[in-house]
């Protein structure tokens, strides 16, 4: 709930404070789960996305980064199928991220 509250608030409103806040609790949460790496990858992207929004780019490519563990930590469980869609989401985001930091070789 705390992830979906939380991209909500950072697509529609101003309130990023209120989005950081939950976000970051959800990816406090995500910690504590066995498995579920659907749900951590989209909680560390959505985090990664904040962190590009206030142009914090250095912790967003770690929440990326965070993100690309989950979706590889999940390869051979039965959220594989799914996994690959977010496997090509991440690294996606991270180029963006990268760009956005001036590293465009590591775009």
């Amino acid at each position: 709930v705390r992830v979906r509250l939380g991209r909500l608030l950072l697509h529609n409103t101003d309130n990023l404070g209120m989005a950081r806040t939950h976000l970051q609790k959800a990816q406090q949460l995500c910690k504590q789960l066995r498995g579920s790496h659907c749900l951590k990858a989209e909680v560390h992207c959505s985090v990664a996305e904040l962190y590009r929004v206030v142009g914090e780019t250095t912790k967003g490519i770690e929440a990326v980064q965070q993100g690309l563990m989950a979706v590889k930590a999940g390869a051979q469980s039965s959220e594989r199928d799914a996994l690959r869609q977010w496997d090509a989401h991440v690294h996606i985001q991270l180029a963006c991220l990268q760009a956005l930091a001036g590293n465009v070789a590591g775009a």
